[in-house]
């Protein structure tokens, strides 16, 4: 699998059947889970090594159908490890997106089932040691995305610590499913006036 060129084409068919056929998507969020815990596989050494665009996906279908997954933590901690920061920065910057969608479909299922506030500090605390390693990538898109999910975290840490719950509005950022759309429709959408 090194050296192949396919891997963007791979992920784009992997998000595309995932987003548009939902009798796929619980299977296919399942696999996406497998395949970020083993992302070691993927990653090769050469400049050439394609194949690890597949993480991309991964990593973003994980994210947007999170509910889907049985076991988000080790999703998190997948993309969380030292070793992410050898991937393109566009692999990165979608790694650290799909990590705090993560954490609030985890902080949710909290709300909802007055669940284990000890996982969701135990998260929040892997988040904040972690990150750092993003907000001090050579990508710019990664370094923003990390500082604005930090700032983010020591925010919520605040308002906790104030006893101020403000976790419905972090988690109502990342509610919610992408529609399909097809490739030519913005081209229907007719330019506004100015």
């Amino acid at each position: 699998m090194e050296g192949t060129r396919h891997g963007r084409l791979i992920a784009n068919s992997l998000m595309d059947v995932t987003i548009r056929v939902k009798s796929v998507r619980p299977f296919s969020v399942k696999q996406m889970g497998v395949l970020l815990d083993n992302a070691h596989l993927l990653r090769g050494t050469g400049q050439r090594n394609g194949i690890c665009e597949v993480l991309f996906a991964a990593s973003w279908i994980c994210g947007e159908f999170a509910s889907m997954l049985s076991r988000p933590r080790a999703a998190i901690e997948a993309m969380l490890k030292p070793q992410s920061t050898t991937l393109p920065g566009h692999i990165q910057a979608v790694f650290v997106q799909n990590v705090m969608k993560l954490y609030a479909h985890v902080v949710k299922e909290g709300m909802e089932d007055d669940g284990d506030e000890d996982e969701v500090a135990d998260i929040h605390a892997l988040l904040e040691g972690t990150l750092p390693m993003y907000v001090q990538s050579g990508d710019l898109e990664v370094q923003e995305r990390a500082c604005s999910v930090m700032q983010l975290l020591k925010y919520m840490k605040k308002c906790r610590d104030r006893d101020q719950d403000i976790l419905p509005e972090v988690v109502a950022l990342f509610d919610g499913e992408m529609n399909p759309v097809a490739p030519k429709a913005q081209r229907k959408v007719p330019v506004p006036d100015g």
